[in-house]
Formats: C-alpha cells, structure tokens, sequence
C-alpha cells in the first residue's frame, strides 16, 4: 500500500512575495517525510523570483512544478495548481506560510485510519507576525458548527489547516473564483454539506500575518468580497439567514471601526447605522456606536443639510 505521504501534494500561490515562498519552502523540505510534490502558481508576480527560488538546490529533495499565470487572483490560481496536481490530498498553502517540521508526519497518521465520510483532516495553527500572537483551539468534531467557523472559540476557516481529499475537491469544483476573500471558508462550507472533517490537536500550521498580507492591504476590498461572500453564501444556502445578517453586521461595524480611527466620521455613522440594520446592537459599545452615529448624521445634516 502506498504511504500516505506519497500521495499528498501541497499548492502554493504566489504574488510578488517570493522572500516569504523560499522560507515556505524551506519549511516544506525540512520536513521528517516529504509530500508526494509541491506546486507553486506565480499569479502575476512582476518578476521571475519566484521561479528562481523554486529551482534553487537546496530544494532538490522536493518534486517542485511550477506555473505562471496572469494575475487573477488567489482563488484561480489555487485552482489553477489543483487541476495540475496528481496527489489523492491536498494541502493549500500561502506563500508566507510556514509548516511546523512534523506536519506531514502528522497528516499521514491521520490518513492511515480516515474513512469515506470524512473530506479531510483539521489541525491546529499558531499566528505570528506583525499583529497577531495566539493559536487557535482545539475543536472536538461533536462540538463542530459549520455556520460559526472562523469565529471565537469555533473552528478555524483558514484552509492551510485542512489536508482535503482531492476527489471531493472535484466534486464541488474547488474554490469560486468569483470570490476574492473568504474564498477558503465559501468551500470549507460546501464540503460539509456532505461530509465531516476530522479534528486534531497537533499544530499543523503556522501563520504568518504582515504588512503585505491580502486582509491588510484595503479594508474596503476587504469589505466589498466579504460583503460578496455573504451574498453568494445566501444564494447557495450555505449559511443560516440569521448568521448571514449577524456576519453583514460585523462586517459594517469592521468597516466603520477602521474608518472611524481615520476620521472620516461621516462615512464611519453610516456604516454603523447600516449595521444595526441587520441586527440590533446587542453590546454597550454597540448601543454607544449607534447613538453616535445617529447624532452625529443629524448634527451634519443642520451644519450642511445640501449632503
């Protein structure tokens, strides 16, 4: 029977971050077993380091393909790695990833005993970087709620942490291109709309968070796909109405926070009022938003009623 390692191929997009692929790289060929290859999809970068540091020697031991595309975003370029791919698991990681060196090792246990209703297995990852420096916990599988994934104390949506099962990948068509974030939690959803995943305590990932990662870049790209995402998610019922209205809330309130702190008040009440629309708030800094909000677009509308 085959090892199971030999048959899981990690994909990684890169766009201009060709410093952070050759430390993901690293990682990967410092692992106590190899994976079966590793398929790296230039989306566009403005040179060709990337293609470079994938045939540099130090990274021989790993079966390395790579491909460059026009820009198109991360979504097709996953994808774009996944239709070349050969492997029966695949690992999707981002170029400023990092695995931890028993990674691999661990997966393969898992694959060893994993059966047909399950589309894959769920570790652990530890943040580090720029903002952010917690781990996520431990979910038991019984405690899994699909509609809460990516919030506090649930499961993680980040996909570097699942080894998914290449068929079912198929069988859902891999990620939506037409999305530019949330794009990894629209296809976790839709895979546990038939099957479950395994959960494991062991840290499989570790995520780098920067100055140039894609959620730091625009907050109002950032709001506008995951405002896409929502509306997506309501039309293919991969969410219920009410977690729908709650996450168009926060996503509001995100916006409104950020533009808050830049002093563009009048923009940052309105997107706290459009907020509460969906749902009323609930926390003593909620009420204290909204009220604000309220007096200041009434105050506004006196000193410049013509806007």
């Amino acid at each position: 029977m085959t090892d199971p390692h030999k048959s899981i191929s990690i994909i990684i997009p890169t766009y201009n971050d060709a410093v952070f692929l050759q430390k993901c790289l690293f990682s990967i060929a410092a692992q106590s077993v190899l994976p079966f290859e590793v398929i790296v999809v230039d989306d566009g970068s403005r040179d060709n380091s990337a293609k470079q540091i994938c045939y540099q020697k130090e990274f021989s031991s790993l079966s390395i393909k790579f491909y460059k595309i026009k820009n198109s975003g991360p979504s097709k370029a996953r994808n774009h790695g996944f239709k070349k791919s050969n492997g029966a698991y695949i690992l999707f990681l981002d170029a400023d990833d990092l695995l931890p060196k028993e990674a691999i090792k661990i997966y393969s246990k898992e694959l060893n005993t994993l059966s047909l209703d399950y589309f894959g297995v769920c570790g652990r990852m530890k943040n580090f970087g720029r903002t952010f420096n917690e781990s996520t916990n431990f979910i038991a599988e019984a405690d899994i709620k699909p509609a809460l994934i990516g919030r506090k104390d649930q499961l993680q949506g980040q996909i570097s942490c699942y080894l998914l099962r290449a068929d079912y990948l198929r069988k859902v068509s891999c990620f939506d291109e037409r999305l530019t974030h949330n794009e990894d939690f629209d296809l976790i959803l839709r895979l546990f709309q038939s099957h479950k995943v395994r959960t494991i305590q062991n840290f499989v990932l570790l995520k780098r968070f920067h100055k140039s990662s894609l959620s730091n870049k625009s907050s109002r790209k950032s709001f506008l796909g995951t405002k896409l995402f929502l509306e997506l998610a309501r039309k293919k019922s991969l969410l219920p109405e009410e977690e729908i209205l709650s996450r168009l809330k926060d996503n509001h309130l995100s916006l409104g926070k950020l533009l808050f702190i830049r002093f563009f008040f009048l923009e940052s009440a309105k997107n706290f009022i459009s907020a509460f629309s969906y749902e009323k708030p609930k926390k003593l800094i909620e009420i204290g938003a909204y009220l604000f909000s309220k007096l200041y677009i009434f105050l506004y509308s006196i000193i410049d009623p013509k806007k």
